[in-house]
């Protein structure tokens, strides 16, 4: 797999746990052009709402303080159908993985999130 293709990438990301986002971030950073982190939903939608212009890829979590994951894309896809979104969750409910099913370049992947497995869905979302 080449990450070469990531290089160029504009990359929004969403998580209110520190540590899982000190974590990401840190392992993203060399792959990617740039990452913008925010610590709930209400910031990340605000973010995307003054950068969408630059912004090629959506990373999030789901369950985040004053706004989620899920209403933070929805607000995002009424502006933007087409960004590509990646939900990073580290629970299982059947009711959320059936809305992703739903959506176009949506994609979960379960934490803790192996740096692979996310590059390998980045590149399979943006080559759609």
């Amino acid at each position: 797999m080449s990450v070469e293709v990531l290089k160029k990438l504009n990359v929004l990301y969403v998580e209110d746990e520190e540590e899982v986002s000190c974590e990401v971030i840190h392992n993203l950073k060399f792959f990617v052009n740039d990452i913008i982190s925010c610590e709930n939903g209400q910031e990340g939608l605000d973010v995307y709402i003054n950068e969408k212009d630059s912004i090629d890829i959506i990373i999030t979590d789901v369950l985040m303080p004053v706004l989620d994951g899920k209403k933070m894309v929805d607000e995002i896809r009424k502006i933007n159908p087409t960004v590509p979104v990646v939900f990073t969750t580290a629970f299982n409910n059947s009711e959320f993985l059936e809305y992703t099913q739903t959506q176009d370049l949506v994609e979960n992947i379960s934490k803790p999130i192996d740096l692979e497995e996310l590059f390998q869905i980045i590149i399979k979302l943006i080559n759609k």
